[in-house]
C-alpha cells in the first residue's frame, strides 16, 4: 500500500502534538489518560516549544521533500516525485488552515 501524503504529513505532525491533544481532550482509544498537575504543567512548555519550532521544522521538511522531488525526478522515478510534491502541497495547506500567520 502506497502511503499518502495525509497519512505521512500526520505522523510527522503527530509526533509533536499528539500528547499535548490527548492531555487535553477525550479522543477514542485514548480515554483514561488522566495526567497529573505536574504532567500536564510539563506539556506547556513542550507545546510553546512546539510553536517556537514550528516555522524552522517545516522549512527543513520543505527542503527534504524538495531534494527527494529532484533525485526522484533525475533517477526517473515519477511516483516518488509525485509523492513528495502531494506531501508539500498537503503540508502548506495544513500550514495554512491549522497555524494561520497572526496578524
Amino acid at each position: 500500500m502506497r502511503p499518502t501524503a495525509t497519512r505521512i504529513c500526520c505522523m510527522i505532525g503527530g509526533l509533536f502534538i499528539a500528547a499535548p491533544v490527548f492531555a487535553l481532550v477525550d479522543m477514542p482509544g485514548h480515554e483514561g489518560e488522566d495526567l497529573s498537575a505536574e504532567q500536564k504543567k510539563e506539556l506547556i512548555p513542550r507545546t510553546e516549544r512546539f510553536r517556537e519550532e514550528l516555522p524552522a521544522m517545516l522549512k527543513e521538511i520543505s527542503a527534504a521533500l524538495d531534494e527527494l522531488r529532484s533525485k526522484a525526478r533525475s533517477e526517473g522515478n515519477e511516483d516518488i516525485a509525485q509523492l513528495a510534491s502531494e506531501i508539500m502541497t498537503h503540508a502548506r495547506t495544513e500550514e495554512l488552515v491549522l497555524y494561520p500567520p497572526r496578524c
